[in-house]
């Protein structure tokens, strides 16, 4: 047996005795999500025209894990939409992955034992199978009759023009959910960032190439004396005097340039106050490569600084002092020699 996995190339696997067991049909199966869903126009669609097109009392897409048949859509009749697996004609379309075309049910040794033949309440059948791209088979689209008939081969091809519709359907469906996945999975990734960016005491703040700001976060907000909603669209030259804004922008044009992260110390007069902000600075770029702004992720180290050269000019105030007790030391001495010279022996004692 060979399957196409998802890209389609070919992946052999062993054959499994029972196909309607196979584990991984089955997860296949409920991967699709089908299982167990509401009706959806599209399918119903689908089987009503088959109904309608074959002149049968009953038209079914059928699904079937390992237990049960579901009829995910069912135009007619639905005594035979729900049963279990062994009483149906459906389980022989999964097991073979072919069409199963029957006339007369009670002359088939195949059907014949079935319960709803004995019954009288199916005694025609045509079902072909529902295949994912993968190769397994899902489940069928198929008409029944209470009463024998005869079924053409052009009416089986339609059935299987038919079945394909389901499959694209199944498809788009797939599709869709993955969308739908997607996007709530983009989402949350966005409140988490969002959670990260309005809680880090650090400031943060994009810029295009244009130098306009294309977001910040509250801590950008107080270091820069600017809101969002004022900031965002606008560039440094619109929000501050021309020698903040030529600082505030001086090394972004440099950091785009090179293309790589730059660790930069800035010092900025902002709101009458002398501040240092250390930086880390970082190109964006969209997803082939091609830079379309700045990041920047800010700390306000004024304090730091002032602490820093404090403690400096204290240093530098200690030594100086340190040098002048020694000169007065170095005085002190020579003032004793010189007066130990000066007085008769002894007197100075």
């Amino acid at each position: 047996m060979v399957n196409r996995a998802a890209d389609g190339i070919g992946v052999a696997r062993t054959r499994v005795k029972n196909p309607l067991a196979d584990p991984v049909r089955v997860a296949m199966l409920r991967g699709t999500g089908l299982l167990g869903s509401p009706a959806e126009e599209a399918f119903d669609r689908l089987t009503g025209l088959a109904r309608k097109v074959f002149g049968a009392p009953i038209a079914m897409m059928t699904l079937l894990d390992d237990t049960q048949l579901r009829a995910k859509s069912c135009a007619g009749p639905r005594h035979l939409a729900s049963s279990p697996l062994k009483e149906t004609f459906c389980q022989h379309v999964v097991r073979t992955s072919a069409p199963l075309v029957v006339g007369d049910a009670r002359e088939d040794d195949l059907t014949k034992g079935l319960a709803i033949v004995k019954c009288g309440n199916a005694l025609a059948y045509a079902g072909v199978p529902l295949t994912l791209p993968s190769g397994f088979v899902i489940g069928t689209l198929c008409v029944v009759d209470a009463r024998p008939r005869a079924w053409s081969r052009e009416e089986v091809g339609i059935l299987e023009d038919l079945a394909r519709c389901v499959m694209t359907e199944i498809a788009m469906r797939a599709d869709t959910d993955a969308r739908r996945r997607a996007e709530a999975d983009l989402e949350r990734a966005t409140e988490r960032l969002r959670g990260l960016m309005d809680n880090s005491p650090s400031a943060i703040f994009g810029k295009d190439l244009e130098g306009r700001y294309l977001f910040l976060n509250p801590a950008a907000e107080r270091v820069l004396g600017v809101s969002a909603a004022k900031a965002i669209g606008k560039g440094d030259a619109e929000l501050h005097p021309a020698a903040v804004a030529a600082a505030l922008g001086a090394h972004d044009d440099s950091v785009v340039a090179a293309g790589k992260p730059a660790a930069i110390e800035e010092t900025v007069k902002l709101h009458g106050e002398t501040v240092v902000l250390r930086s880390v600075k970082f190109p964006l770029t969209d997803e082939a490569g091609e830079p379309y702004g700045i990041c920047a992720i800010s700390t306000d180290v004024t304090a730091e600084q002032t602490a820093v050269e404090k403690s400096d000019l204290g240093l530098g105030e200690l030594g100086s002092a340190k040098a002048l007790l020694r000169r007065l030391e170095t005085a002190v001495d020579a003032a004793q020699s010189a007066l130990s010279g000066a007085l008769p022996d002894g007197a100075a004692k």
